[in-house]
């Protein structure tokens, strides 16, 4: 005859089963808990994540479109400011606009620059600028400006166009995997008699 499970093993199993039991529970409970807090979390990044993209390509558009100039550059630029301000450049002043055009482009980040003097074309429709006790005709020559580039960086150089100069032909063309682009500009001339 087997003799009965003594009363302290049948509690003691009882009690390790119980304690097996609520450990379970416990880790299953923790665990719904922390799955709870990671769905919220992210939620939470899904809905920030949208708003850091939108932040992230407004900053990218502006690093696109602004560069700060290095030290050069704006050595070059101040140098120049004067002559950029000219609503009209004299005849003798021909080859130092050419070198400034070709050193405004290189400070807006193109490449490939060659500025070049050329004849003016009878087909360029150039507007009048009368001035009072000044003559300001178009000059017998055009610069052609040619130059590899972003998009972006060829409208900061055609927006810094000194006011002596008019753009009358652009054209832009893909060639190796880039843009290169011409522009023909006309340029404003004193009368050297517009004193007399």
């Amino acid at each position: 005859m087997a003799s009965p499970t003594p009363a302290p093993r049948r509690v003691q199993a009882s009690f390790n089963q119980l304690l097996g039991m609520a450990v379970s529970l416990l880790i299953v409970g923790l665990s719904v808990w922390v799955g709870v807090r990671a769905g919220t979390a992210a939620k939470d990044l899904r809905a920030k994540r949208s708003a850091w993209e939108a932040t992230a390509d407004q900053l990218a558009t502006v690093q696109q479109q602004f560069r700060v100039p290095s030290a050069t550059e704006s050595a070059s630029l101040i140098a120049e400011s004067s002559r950029m301000g000219a609503i009209a450049v004299p005849a003798e002043e021909k080859l130092n606009l050419v070198d400034m055009l070709g050193r405004l482009a290189e400070a807006c980040a193109l490449s490939s620059v060659r500025v070049n003097a050329v004849a003016a074309s009878d087909s360029a429709i150039v507007p009048e600028r009368p001035i009072a006790g000044t003559q300001v005709k178009t000059a017998e020559y055009a610069i052609a400006v040619e130059f590899a580039g972003s998009f972006g960086n060829a409208r900061k150089f055609v927006s810094s166009l000194p006011p002596s100069v008019v753009l009358t032909r652009l054209t832009a063309v893909r060639r190796d995997g880039g843009v290169f682009y011409q522009l023909i500009l006309s340029v404003y001339e004193l009368d050297a008699n517009s004193g007399s």
